[in-house]
């Protein structure tokens, strides 16, 4: 087994279907070539290069939609990431909580990330969050049973 090929040995020279379009081609037409064992390496090596490319730029991708977050506006309900509430309790396990709790209302805006969140019930000010430890709250499509 080599590092190019994990899936055993390939009997050379390798035969390969060519067909640079990546399109369906009747039987006919099909072009058969024989390739070396570099030509195979090469291209094995290059659709990993590709993989790898787009793994990377999906993560790319992921980490600029959590930079880019859009402003909240007052009055939106909004959940509050729950490892900030708990440094302000003793003797609870971070690992069995929710990722996310409550449900606040946005009561105002210190500035372009810091927002002052209320209690919807009580109406009181339940502290100050960046934009980043907060995530808007979508109401649940259907009505659970």
């Amino acid at each position: 087994m080599n590092d190019f090929y994990p899936y055993g040995d390939i009997n050379w020279p390798a035969i390969v279907c060519v067909n640079p379009q990546n399109l369906p081609l009747p039987p006919e037409t099909i072009e058969i070539t024989q390739l070396s064992e570099q030509e195979v390496r090469d291209e094995l090596q290059k659709n990993l290069v590709g993989q790898r490319l787009k793994i990377a730029a999906d993560r790319r991708s992921r980490y600029y939609k959590t930079l880019n977050q859009k402003a909240l506006e007052i009055g939106t309900l909004v959940l509050v990431r729950a490892e900030n509430i708990i440094k302000m309790r003793n003797f609870v396990c971070a690992k069995l909580m929710p990722l996310f709790t409550g449900l606040f209302v946005v009561s105002g805006r210190k500035n372009e990330n810091c927002y002052e969140l209320n209690d919807p019930a009580t109406g009181e000010l339940f502290g100050s969050y960046n934009l980043r430890q907060l995530k808007p709250y979508h109401a649940p499509l259907m009505a659970e049973v």
